[in-house]
């Protein structure tokens, strides 16, 4: 009993001291997953953009460049996913996001990602004409995940975004059904970040 008790008294007496230590020099990833994200929804977005325009000017894709914004979107992707899983395992804090906003997130980008990758797929096919509505969206879209990238530092609700919806109906018609649901899965999943963000935000 005597034993029992004090490895009690010390396995607490650790915890407690642990505890303070964390307290003086935090290690929190939720200081870093607003940083990761951002740079993620900015890497991401210059991809997208250039994934798009390609769609513009099918004829002479520059497969090489798409490669290298593909593989930095993808690592983006992987740091903050590892940054929001260890937040994830953390007692919350003041001013972090939400872990209920988190996992929205990353939904939300994962859907959005394999949309691309499937549009990426037609342009390694090759596209037998070019869609000139596709550089409206593509303008729109990078401009959009550079504002939620904007709102995530400042930890403020996103601002109002272009008219992605009305400008990707608009091209779904001029488009084929597969480029016209994978736009619609990007445009949802944007929309989708920025309320996500917004009912952060306020709480």
């Amino acid at each position: 009993m005597t034993a029992a008790t004090t490895r009690a008294i010390e396995t607490v007496a650790g915890g407690t001291l642990a505890l303070a230590i964390y307290a003086i020099w935090p290690t929190w990833a939720a200081t870093t997953v607003r940083s990761s994200l951002a740079a993620l929804l900015e890497t991401h977005g210059r991809y997208v953009s250039g994934l798009l325009d390609s769609y513009v000017t099918p004829q002479e894709p520059d497969l090489a460049r798409l490669a290298d914004l593909r593989s930095d979107a993808r690592l983006a992707r992987s740091n903050f996913e590892a940054d929001a899983e260890r937040m994830l395992a953390e007692p919350s804090r003041k001013g972090a996001l939400g872990s209920r906003t988190v996992k929205g997130l990353i939904a939300a980008l994962r859907r959005h990602a394999l949309a691309a990758l499937a549009l990426h797929a037609g342009i390694e096919r090759g596209i037998d004409r070019p869609f000139p509505g596709m550089a409206r969206l593509s303008e729109e879209m990078k401009t959009s995940l550079s504002l939620l990238a904007e709102a995530v530092r400042e930890g403020t609700a996103p601002p109002p975004l272009p008219p992605l919806r009305q400008t990707q109906l608009a091209l779904a018609k001029s488009v084929g059904p597969t480029t016209g649901e994978e736009t619609d899965l990007m445009v949802d999943g944007v929309n989708t970040m920025s309320d996500l963000l917004a009912r952060d935000a306020a709480g």
